[in-house]
């Protein structure tokens, strides 16, 4: 009995071993990566459209739009009845200087270090093993691609895209789960699929022709005027560890009277949108997408040769995308933006609910609570919960009666929190309980919103287990490391995908044991990772966070940072939404409230914090034409900044001008009397959507909420609009 107890007990173990070893993550291969991109000489003839449509080549047409296939060169066109324009997937010119030629699809292929590219024109149409197939709202064209490898080895690689013409709007799928034959070599691998980037493409621009961007709020590119010293703009949706800089995937393009917006409706995740102009080496005015459907981790290994780590595991989903076309007065970005958000709504990814446009403006106010303060890391309590009680007193009796308080740093670690668990509590230095529940008890009789920030996907560097350690591509560690204000260095372990709901669980715990009703979620929606150690792509990482925010906000009312899209579902507020671009603006690029024009009306959303601009006047500006509310980060005692004998004298002079912008009590005088005219203004606006949005002339803008108009004037001089005098560096409403 005891030797078949034994049998059993060790049979467990082994399977228990064969389990975990089954699900411990995902292996990655190293190669030294080629410097070269292998890819076939022979210019396609079929890589442009040379003629138009005819009426026989039409396959399908909804409500004044019309999809053509050319079986010649296997291109699609659509055209708009409504304005008589054409939009084409590939161009009708040609550009041999260009980088790449225009083709409708093109793979990145890597084979042990070396790199190849396939363009469909020229390796699948031009050697006849591309087919298709007439649906009843479309066609699926199937390319196959056969690549000859270095050392004489073949891989085959069939993709069948998918159009689809339903209410008025294209829709382009490729399934991905069996794109590679079964017979190619294991280390050939598909790492990227490049879809219609030629979509709309021209080689010369019209007059006001540009291109829309996903970039921060949104950019746009004019195309009728870019140099050759242009820079070409790659955005990665959602953003990585090392930041975001697009928040959704979306992009759209104009010209003359027409435009097109393309939102990923699948395989966003994975996506990075690019966009380049026609003065560059590119050689076409053009924007699309890349689908990282295998995600490379690339290492320098020496000064001359760099690594490529390459992962056995590769996106099996969907790629969708849904094309829009707009015309007229809806021809532009905020036509776009408008799009974006009736097909973000119609998909679930936002509410279809709007704000309550009742009683004042809310202001945000993001707290510091304990902080690291210089370099060294020593950490100060900034912002204890009696001092805050106090801070709340005055802003109240300034005049600030709809208050936002996002409370950042008030649990344990301060700034760099600890990770959530069982016993998550406040940091000892905050106060006492008793403080703690008079600062609540005042805040819920005053209806201050308190909003404590709490991060559930990342813990300190080296405080989580091995086990809990979720891992990038090149089997190491995912760490995201990150500054404050103070230049103290923070570094961050991201948490595998299963202990994503663990947190979430204690999370709730936090929320409950403290009667915590509002709750900032500081590290879900301004970056994204995948978890090798998990077997998880970025795509099944995002999910989860979807799903833990709405899980979150069933607790508690749900403030985000940033605002990734996939994030947004149930929350009430977006703090820090940026107003600028993360690309540096130039004559031919410039920012555009395009997220703000999704979003208003839906949820509340802030600017970044004002006081850490050079220029606050023109910052608040920016946030009335944008619709945002006003953020301002303070703290009640300003950090030590005394400075020894071997200090430069400039850098306490740095310090002290922070200390200056982080005082509360320095600000709040002035910042209500903008506060006050801004709410007189724009209170009743609150769940209006943003119709419009335009520069009426240099330095002067307009932002349209159906028959209500806010004009803002960054000029030293007074603009006269519609018989109203609008004064220089200031702002007026005309309904």
């Amino acid at each position: 009995m005891k030797k078949t107890r034994l049998a059993i007990s060790l049979l467990l173990v082994l399977l228990l071993t064969i389990l975990t070893a089954c699900s411990g993550g995902t292996s990655s291969d190293r190669y030294t990566l080629s410097d070269d991109v292998l890819s076939s000489e022979k210019i396609s003839t079929y890589a442009t459209t040379k003629t138009g449509f005819k009426k026989n080549q039409r396959i399908a047409a909804s409500g004044l739009t019309e999809l053509y296939f050319d079986e010649t060169n296997f291109s699609v066109a659509v055209k708009d009845n409504s304005t008589g324009e054409w939009w084409y997937s590939l161009p009708t010119d040609f550009v041999k200087s260009a980088d790449y030629a225009p083709c409708v699809l093109s793979l990145d292929v890597i084979y042990k270090g070396q790199r190849y590219y396939l363009d469909s024109q020229r390796d699948s149409v031009a050697v006849s093993t591309a087919n298709s197939e007439k649906t009843e709202n479309g066609i699926i064209v199937t390319y196959t691609f056969n690549l000859s490898l270095y050392d004489g080895k073949s891989a085959v690689y069939t993709v069948p895209v998918e159009y689809s013409l339903t209410d008025g709007s294209l829709y382009v799928s490729i399934d991905c789960a069996n794109l590679c034959d079964e017979s190619n070599p294991k280390d050939a691998v598909l790492v990227n699929i490049n879809l219609l980037n030629f979509f709309g493409s021209s080689v010369k621009a019209k007059k006001n022709d540009y291109i829309l961007v996903p970039d921060n709020c949104g950019g746009i590119i004019h195309t009728d005027r870019t140099g050759k010293d242009f820079e070409n703009v790659s955005l990665r949706v959602y953003g990585d560890l090392t930041g975001n800089n697009a928040m959704l995937g979306a992009y759209g393009m104009k010209t003359g009277d027409s435009a097109f917006v393309s939102i990923i409706e699948e395989g966003d995740a994975l996506a990075t949108v690019n966009a380049t102009a026609a003065t560059t080496s590119a050689g076409y005015n053009k924007v699309g997408a890349s689908f990282a459907v295998t995600e490379t981790e690339t290492v320098p290994k020496n000064d001359e040769k760099t690594n490529v780590y390459v992962p056995s595991l590769s996106y099996g989903g969907k790629i969708k995308l849904c094309y829009r076309f707009l015309s007229g007065s809806n021809a532009g970005y905020s036509g776009m933006a408008i799009a974006c958000r009736e097909q973000l709504i119609r998909n679930g990814v936002l509410s279809s609910e709007t704000v309550e446009s009742t009683g004042d403006l809310p202001f945000v106010v993001s707290v510091l609570g304990v902080a690291a303060i210089n370099e060294s890391g020593k950490t100060q309590a900034l912002t204890t919960f009696e001092q805050l009680h106090d801070m709340l007193t005055l802003l109240k009796a300034k005049g600030f009666n709809n208050l936002y308080v996002k409370y950042r740093g008030a649990l344990a670690g301060g700034l760099d929190q600890a990770g959530i668990s069982g016993d998550m509590s406040f940091h000892r230095t905050m106060g006492s309980s008793q403080d703690y529940r008079e600062l609540m008890d005042y805040a819920s009789a005053q209806k201050i919103k308190m909003f404590f920030d709490v991060s559930y996907l990342t813990s300190p560097y080296g405080s989580l287990s091995k086990s809990h350690l979720a891992k990038g591509v090149d089997g190491r560690t995912s760490v995201r490391s990150l500054t404050n204000v103070f230049g103290a260095e923070i570094n961050r372990n991201m948490t595998t995908l299963s202990e994503i709901e663990v947190n979430v669980v204690e999370l709730h715990k936090l929320l409950r044991n403290n009667s915590i009703k509002e709750v900032c979620i500081a590290d879900s929606s301004d970056f994204l990772y995948s978890d090798y150690s998990s077997g998880a792509t970025r795509n099944e990482v995002r999910n989860e966070i979807a799903s833990a925010n709405l899980s979150v906000s069933s607790s508690a009312e749900v403030m985000v940072a940033k605002g990734n899209l996939y994030t947004l579902k149930n929350a009430s507020v977006v703090s820090s939404l940026p107003t600028a671009t993360s690309y540096p603006e130039t004559s031919s690029y410039e920012s555009v409230p395009f997220i703000q024009t999704i979003l208003h009306g839906t949820l509340d959303y802030s600017c970044e914090p004002i006081n850490y601009t050079e220029n606050y006047k023109d910052e608040i500006l920016k946030a009335i034409e944008y619709g945002a509310l006003g953020e301002f980060e303070w703290c009640y005692d300003a950090p030590d900044t005394e400075s020894s004998e071997s200090d430069e004298t400039a850098e306490a002079s740095e310090a002290s001008k922070l200390a200056d912008k982080l005082s509360y009590s320095t600000w709040a005088n002035e910042v209500y009397a903008y506060y006050a005219k801004g709410n007189m203004a724009l209170s009743d606006l609150r769940g209006a959507r943003i119709t419009d949005h335009y520069q009426v002339k240099a330095g002067i803008y307009c932002t349209e909420y159906g028959d209500t108009s806010i004009y803002v004037n960054y000029t030293n001089k007074s603009f006269e609009v519609q018989g109203v005098t609008v004064p220089a560096n200031d702002f007026m409403r005309i309904n």
